[in-house]
C-alpha cells in the first residue's frame, strides 16, 4: 500500500499502482488491530461495499481479517455508505467499514471507517498506517463469526416512516443515481413513497462504465439530469455521488444549486421549529449562508472541509445540522447526524411541499455574491500542503488582509475572501474566491494567480484555471 492513500479521513487509491489488492488482508488486520485498542468492547462491525470490480475481493479479505483478530462480522451487502452509519444505530455493532472511493473514477477503491458511532479519521488513520507497517497486529484464540443482514429493508421502511406525509407527492422529480450505490435503494424508496411522477436515472448497479462521473457537485456530471430536466415542466433534479452521501439539487430551470444555498434551505427550516440552534459549515461555504443562518435566529459555526469534521463539530458544538459546499448534508434533527444524500433528497421535497414553491425561488432569497466555481489544481503528491504554505508567505506580505489557517489559508478582504487548501482525498490543491462585487472578484483572482505562480509555471495556471 502506498503511503500516500492513508487520507485524512479515509484510505483511498488507485488500485493495482497504489491500493494493493494482495496487502488488504494485513491492511485489514490492522484497522482491526486499532479499532480494539482504542475500543476494547468491540464485539462485532458492519461490513459494506460499493459496486466498483474490486470491492468484492477486498471485502473477502477485510472480513478474514476482521474474523481473524476476534470481531464478528455483520456483511450488509452492496449498499450506500449511509447504511454502514445506518448500522450503528440499527444493529448490535460497535463499528463498520465501507469500502468505496467515493466519486473517484472506477479505477479507485479504498475504505471508509467509523468506531463507536464516530468518525474514524486523522491520527486514526495515521495509526493504521503504522500498524500495517510494523505488522503490530492484535492476536487472539477466539475468532470472530460471520453472518450476513439485508438492512436495505430495514433502511427504506424507516424513511418511508419517517417521511410517510410525502406519500403520494405529484410533484415531478428526477432522480441520478450515477450507476453508483445509490441504485440499490431509490428505485424501491419510490415505489414505497407512490411518488407520482418520479423518473430515475443510471441506475444499473451491475454497469462498471457509468456514462458520467458519480460527482454531482461537478456541472459536467450533471448534464444527463439537465436533459431530462427540458422534458418535464417544472420538475427538479436529485442527482447522488457514487456511495450516497452527498447529494445534488437541480433546481426547475436546470441550474446546479450549490451546496452552500441548500443548507441555508435546511437551515431556515430547522431553526423554524430550533430557534438559537446551531449550524456548522465548512470554510468555502459564501457568506450569504452566514447571513442566512443568522437572519433566521441561528448560530453558526465555520469548520475546516471534510465529512468528517463537519460530524465531529455537530458533536463539539450541539449543532442540529452540518454541511459543505460539496453537498455533504448531515441532519442531527429527526436523524442521527451523518452524511446521508439520500435522506438530504427527502428532506428537500419535504421543504418544497411544505412551502409549495418552486426550488429556483427559495433559492432566490439567498443574498447575491459573485464567486468563481471550486478550482481544483493538480499538484505532485504530498506537495499541496508546501503550495499552499508558498501562498500564505506572499499574502502575509500584504496589508490590510486577514489569514485565517483553519483549513488551508483564507485571505480575508474588505470586499471578499479566497480559500486555498489541499485537499484530504485528491492530489489537487483547491480554490474558491468570492467577493459582493465584480471588481473586488477581479482584485482576488488576481492575488491568487500572483501567489500560485510561485509554485507553478505561469502558463500552467493560464492554460488550467478557468474561471
Amino acid at each position: 500500500m502506498q503511503e500516500h492513500i492513508f487520507r485524512t479521513y479515509d484510505i483511498r487509491g488507485i488500485v493495482g499502482s497504489e491500493f494493493i489488492l494482495k496487502d488488504s488482508y494485513l491492511l485489514g488486520r490492522a484497522i482491526a488491530s486499532c479499532f480494539i485498542r482504542k475500543h476494547v468492547g468491540i464485539k462485532a462491525i458492519a461490513l459494506a461495499m460499493d459496486n466498483r470490480i474490486h470491492s468484492q475481493e477486498i471485502k473477502n479479505a477485510l472480513e478474514q481479517a476482521f474474523l481473524d483478530t476476534g470481531i464478528d462480522v455483520v456483511f450488509i451487502g452492496l449498499c450506500p455508505t449511509p447504511l454502514m452509519y445506518f448500522a450503528q444505530y440499527h444493529l448490535d455493532v460497535q463499528a463498520g467499514i465501507m469500502i468505496t472511493a467515493s466519486h473517484n473514477p472506477a479505477e479507485y477503491n479504498g475504505i471508509k471507517m467509523v468506531l463507536n458511532k464516530q468518525p474514524f479519521f486523522g491520527k486514526d488513520i495515521i495509526h493504521v498506517h503504522e500498524t500495517f507497517l510494523n505488522n503490530d497486529f492484535v492476536h487472539v484464540v477466539d475468532k470472530g463469526i460471520a453472518t450476513s443482514y439485508n438492512l436495505l429493508k430495514d433502511y427504506k421502511d424507516f424513511l418511508v416512516k419517517e417521511f410517510s406525509h410525502l406519500k403520494g407527492v405529484t410533484r415531478s422529480l428526477i432522480f441520478d443515481c450515477g450507476n453508483g450505490t445509490a441504485s440499490t435503494i431509490i428505485p424501491d424508496l419510490i415505489a414505497a413513497l407512490e411518488f407520482y411522477d418520479a423518473t430515475v436515472l443510471c441506475a444499473d448497479v451491475t454497469q462498471n462504465k457509468a456514462t458520467h462521473d458519480a460527482d454531482p457537485s461537478v456541472e459536467h456530471n450533471v448534464q444527463d439530469v439537465r436533459k431530462a430536466l427540458e422534458k418535464k415542466y417544472e420538475a427538479i433534479g436529485l442527482a447522488f455521488d457514487g456511495d450516497a452521501d452527498r447529494m445534488g439539487a437541480l433546481a426547475e430551470d436546470g441550474r446546479l444549486v450549490s451546496g452552500d444555498k441548500l443548507l441555508a434551505l435546511y437551515a431556515k427550516q430547522i431553526l423554524k421549529n430550533n430557534p438559537g440552534a446551531v449550524i456548522v459549515y465548512d470554510g468555502k461555504c459564501s457568506s450569504g449562508l452566514v447571513h442566512m443562518i443568522q437572519k433566521a435566529g441561528g448560530i453558526g459555526h465555520v469548520t475546516k472541509t471534510g465529512h468528517a469534521f463537519i460530524k465531529e463539530a455537530i458533536q463539539q458544538y450541539g449543532a442540529l445540522l452540518g454541511g459543505e459546499l460539496s453537498c455533504h448534508f448531515a441532519f442531527n434533527d429527526r436523524y442521527f447526524g451523518y452524511d446521508d444524500g439520500i435522506y438530504a433528497a427527502l428532506r428537500l421535497i419535504e421543504i418544497l411541499e411544505l412551502t409549495q414553491k418552486r426550488l429556483v425561488d427559495l433559492v432566490a432569497d439567498f443574498p447575491y455574491r459573485v464567486a468563481s466555481p471550486e478550482l481544483r489544481i493538480e499538484c505532485p503528491d504530498g506537495k499541496g500542503l508546501e503550495i499552499v504554505e508558498v501562498a500564505k508567505n506572499y499574502f502575509s506580505l500584504q496589508k490590510d488582509i486577514h489569514i485565517s489557517t483553519l483549513d488551508g489559508i483564507r485571505i480575508e478582504k474588505n470586499d471578499g475572501w479566497g480559500l486555498l487548501r489541499s485537499s484530504n482525498t485528491q492530489s489537487v490543491i483547491c480554490l474558491r474566491l468570492e467577493a459582493e462585487t465584480d471588481t473586488g472578484l477581479a482584485d482576488l483572482k488576481r492575488d491568487f494567480m500572483n501567489a500560485l505562480s510561485l509554485s507553478y509555471p505561469q502558463e500552467y495556471l493560464e492554460r488550467t484555471i478557468t474561471w
